[in-house]
């Protein structure tokens, strides 16, 4: 009994290191595929500039942000009321 059990964990042990082999295997193809990949060249003055086109907006939309803007529409419902009221005193007048 004792030497099935021994048997069984030194064929799990096989199994889990030949498991672990195909595994380091697929790791080593994988990684010779990504070195193997040609490196994107960046262009350190076309960068620069992005990054500072990127500042530019981002100092543009907070300077908007902390303005208040103040519409000089008014709403429906007021222009309404001032019409109902014209219309009163044309009525009152006549």
């Amino acid at each position: 009994m004792q030497l099935s059990i021994e048997e069984y964990e030194a064929r799990m042990e096989q199994m889990m290191d030949q498991k672990i082999q195909a595994i380091h295997k697929c790791l080593d193809a994988f990684e010779l595929r990504v070195l193997e990949r040609p490196t994107p060249t960046i262009d350190v003055t076309t960068f620069q500039m992005a990054l500072a086109s990127l500042r530019a907006d981002v100092d543009a939309l907070l300077a908007l942000a902390d303005e208040c803007h103040r519409s000089d529409h008014t709403s429906d419902t007021k222009e309404a009321r001032r019409l109902r009221k014209r219309e009163r005193q044309q009525l009152e007048t006549a």
